[in-house]
């Protein structure tokens, strides 16, 4: 074979397998050389072979070519030296080369072609006896195209001197005939295993077998043509290796030699390998082809298409996939779609079909095909002459939809592999009406749902439940082209028909003038009882119609109105025409009930919450004046407390400072009268008795504070108030050990408080830090603006480092009552009636503390903004 031929054919075959490259390396002495290469630069080949002469690889290689297995190895050189990532070996079966394949992957059937090849390489070899190489040379750079068989056919018998003869390919359990030369025409085709013995001992024997006239056997044969004497037919099976592939049958008008069987055996051996490459290319040829046509079949399918435009073009695309004329479609649609179908006609012309070729009960399985056909066959001809037919049901798991079919003039004109195919475009065309069906409901549904969002804008707003009824009826019998809508409410223990529309709501009108309409009764009735949707398609036949008068119904459709379990009323549709609703309606109808019987509880619900409303406004009024008396009784709690701090701490003063104050003030005064005072003396004096009767101005004002007055509220500077406070508790706090800190911010804004009320709070929890330091500690008291939730005010905070107070009394040291110091006399209202105090002023008190640390109690009150 030419090597420019050669290397066509390995570019040919990397295409179909996906290799990067291919070689046939040639053992030339002691080193390898390329016979024939594709896709490898020149230098490529050079680094290719300096590798495999490594020693390693080198054995490797011999190993491969002794043994005659094939073998695959890693690439130890990156994709710029050699590209691929895989070295895959094929020894030939006789002689020393090995085709080399460069891939990163091989699948079985590309692993299986190159197998093919290389076994049949040597026939391309120096010795070649039986035949004449030139010849075998051409037909092996041709025989991966179309009609490579019969001419190897024509060579095969050539070589025999034989002029009739055919080669049978194993698919399945039968023998398919695909080549054959004067053979005649109507014969039992394909050959089936499980008919006959005969086909199965020449496969599993290898040997030739011939057979006479006088066999039972000569019947089943693929007789010869009438110009053909043959009185003997030889078979034998073509092998590769020990794998039968098939068998050639040879007509022969005299009785075979054994020098004839030992060529024909010879042959067979080495037509084999070419036979199935032929096969392999073609088949592959015609599979890429029909997946060529199925692809530009969907891919040329816009949305938009009908299912008659879809299946007009499935028939042109079995026209091209089957080369036949004789192809045909019948659909049934779903939901009053109708049936109708088309065929081909012989021009190629598409012709509709006015009932199904084939009945449903005919086709048992989800695809039939039928070898041999006659008028009296389970599946009678669509098209008259056909010998052959496939037939497939368009079939999803919900609907069957029909049938598609094609025919042949000849007999076995269709194998496994058109069954597959059949099946695949019969899938997919089933998936492309799914789709379009479900498209097609789809777009009627948001249809119906842009309607239903229609009435349900107009009677969403509405707390009147007449005005909701009315409305809803006219919008649903105008919107969904109903001639007669009604709903019925529930009013009291009864339900009555509240609003009516359509083209005949005069008969529903004058339903509702009499009084003693029974709404309870008909379909109606049963859906108020049940609470289920009712469909009745025919009115006539359904005993508990309730007819109006004026009106000739046909068919009627009723929902019910529920909020959760409960049943308010139901929507009632008719037609005059009978089977005039679909499941589409039901769930329409189902779903704008399920809005309207909301809208409708909203309505009453809101009904009912307007007298909720009035009884809450009188309570409202009863409890402000409850709460004004609390108000007064809260008051006079915080001034008897008041009045008990200041009268203990009255008691304290007059014990500790009334006596001494007198006697000093008495003696001061009395020594200011003795004419001999030296004038420092008199300094001193002087000086003694104005801090004298400063203390007892310090008691005056205790005392003035402590009398009952009314609460005034003026305009006050927190820090003068807290220094007036602690000026009251000067004397027990340096007697307590207690210093005090403190830290006022000038220019604070002004507060309108009661300034003795603001004072009684301080000196509150001053007594408090007091009795926390028992054996003395710091008193920390500081003055700032702060503003809180957006308003500007002030405050003061008041810190001690005496015990702290424990997180589980936090939350109740302003509880009335509540007290630690119970066995020291406290009465736990100081606290509380504080946080009354900075309350009423509409401020706010809270604290911190921790154990040990001491507590922070931080009171805050708002500035009023100046006019």
């Amino acid at each position: 074979m030419p090597t420019r031929s050669l290397n066509l054919l390995l570019r040919d075959i990397c295409r179909l397998t996906g290799a990067d490259w291919a070689a046939w390396l040639s053992l030339e002495g002691p080193t390898w050389s390329f016979w024939a290469v594709y896709g490898l630069t020149k230098a490529q080949q050079r680094t290719l072979l300096t590798y495999l002469q490594q020693p390693q690889l080198r054995r490797w290689l011999e190993s491969i070519s002794a043994s005659g297995k094939r073998s695959t190895r890693r690439i130890a050189l990156n994709k710029k030296e050699v590209p691929a990532v895989r070295l895959f070996v094929f020894p030939e079966t006789v002689g020393s080369r090995l085709l080399v394949v460069g891939a990163s992957a091989l699948t079985a059937e590309g692993r299986r072609l190159w197998q093919s090849l290389s076994e049949g390489g040597y026939l391309l070899g120096e010795e070649t006896e039986s035949f004449d190489r030139n010849a075998l040379s051409e037909l092996w750079a041709s025989s991966y195209l179309p009609g490579a068989l019969d001419r190897l056919l024509e060579l095969f018998l050539a070589s025999l001197e034989c002029s009739a003869g055919w080669f049978s390919i194993l698919a399945g359990e039968s023998l398919e005939v695909r080549a054959c030369r004067h053979c005649g025409e109507g014969q039992p085709l394909p050959l089936r295993l499980e008919m006959n013995a005969l086909w199965r001992r020449i496969l599993d024997t290898g040997q030739p077998l011939v057979l006479s006239p006088a066999w039972p056997e000569w019947s089943i044969l693929p007789q010869p043509c009438c110009g053909v004497k043959a009185r003997f037919w030889l078979g034998q099976a073509l092998l590769i290796g020990k794998r039968p592939i098939g068998i050639v049958g040879l007509w022969l008008e005299e009785e075979p030699s054994r020098q004839l069987y030992r060529r024909v055996q010879k042959l067979a051996r080495e037509y084999a390998p070419l036979i199935e490459s032929s096969i392999i290319f073609a088949d592959v040829s015609e599979h890429l082809r029909r997946l060529a046509l199925l692809n530009d079949f969907f891919l040329g399918l816009s949305s938009d298409i009908d299912a008659k435009a879809m299946a007009r073009r499935l028939l042109w695309l079995l026209r091209r996939a089957f080369y036949t004329e004789r192809a045909w479609i019948f659909l049934q649609w779903r939901e009053g779609g109708g049936t109708w179908g088309y065929g081909l006609r012989p021009d190629g012309s598409v012709m509709e079909i006015e009932s199904a070729p084939i009945p449903e009960n005919a086709l048992k399985e989800r695809i039939g095909r039928w070898s041999s056909l006659d008028t009296e066959s389970a599946h009678p001809p669509f098209y008259a002459g056909s010998q052959s037919a496939l037939v497939v049901r368009l079939a999803s798991p919900q609907h069957v939809w029909g049938f598609l079919g094609v025919e042949s003039e000849r007999e076995s004109a269709f194998g496994v592999y058109d069954e597959h195919f059949l099946s695949v475009i019969a899938a997919y065309f089933v998936s492309l009406l799914e789709n379009r069906q479900l498209q097609q409901e789809t777009e009627a549904r948001a249809r119906k749902l842009s309607l239903i969002h229609d009435v349900v804008e107009q009677t969403l707003g509405s707390l009147d439940v007449r005005q909701v009824a009315q409305t809803a009826a006219e919008l649903i019998a105008k919107n969904f082209s109903y001639e007669l809508t009604g709903i019925a409410l529930s009013e009291g223990d009864d339900f009555k028909l509240i609003g009516v529309g359509g083209s005949a709501c005069h008969a529903l009108s004058q339903a509702l003038q009499d009084t003693s309409f029974p709404v309870r009764e008909g379909i109606v009735g049963r859906v108020l009882e049940t609470g289920e949707s009712l469909l009745v398609n025919d009115v006539k036949l359904d005993p508990h119609y309730l007819p109006l008068p004026g009106w000739d119904a046909g068919s009627e459709l009723c929902v019910a109105l529920k909020d959760g379990e409960t049943v308010l009323g139901a929507i009632d549709v008719e037609s005059s025409r009978t089977h005039a609703f679909t499941q589409s309606d039901v769930l329409m109808l189902e779903s704008l009930a399920g809005i309207l019987g909301s809208v409708i509880a909203r309505a009453r619900q809101y009904q009912d919450l307007r007298s909720t409303v009035d009884e809450l406004e009188l309570a409202r009024l009863e409890l402000q004046q409850r709460m004004v008396a609390q108000q007064a009784a809260e008051t006079r709690l915080f001034q008897a407390a008041k009045l008990a701090a200041v009268g203990e701490m009255a008691a304290g003063i007059a014990h500790e400072l009334n006596n001494p104050l007198t006697t000093v003030i008495g003696f001061t005064e009395l020594a200011f009268e003795s004419p001999n005072l030296p004038d420092e003396v008199r300094s001193d004096l002087a000086v003694v008795l104005q801090e004298a009767k400063r203390a007892r101005s310090v008691v005056r004002r205790l005392l003035d504070f402590a009398r009952q007055t009314e609460s005034v509220r003026t305009r006050c500077d927190l820090n003068e108030i807290v220094a007036d406070a602690l000026m009251l508790t000067h004397h027990l706090l340096r007697t307590g050990g207690i210093t005090v800190h403190t830290r006022y911010t000038e220019s604070l804004p002004w507060v309108s408080v009661d300034s003795n009320q603001i004072k009684q709070v301080i000196l509150n929890l001053v007594h408090n830090a007091m009795h926390a330091m028992p054996e003395g500690g710091d008193l920390f008291i500081e003055t700032f603006a702060q503003a809180r939730r957006g308003h500007p005010g002030v405050a003061v905070s008041v810190r001690d480092t005496g015990v702290g107070i424990p997180q589980e009394n936090l939350g109740r040291v302003f509880e009335p009552f509540f007290t630690t110091r119970a066995d020291k006399g406290g009465v736990g209202l100081g606290l509380s009636v504080s946080y009354g105090i900075i309350v009423d002023h509409g401020g706010e008190i809270d604290v911190f503390s921790q154990v040990g640390q001491g507590a922070t109690f931080t009171i805050w009150l708002p500035v009023e903004s100046e006019v």
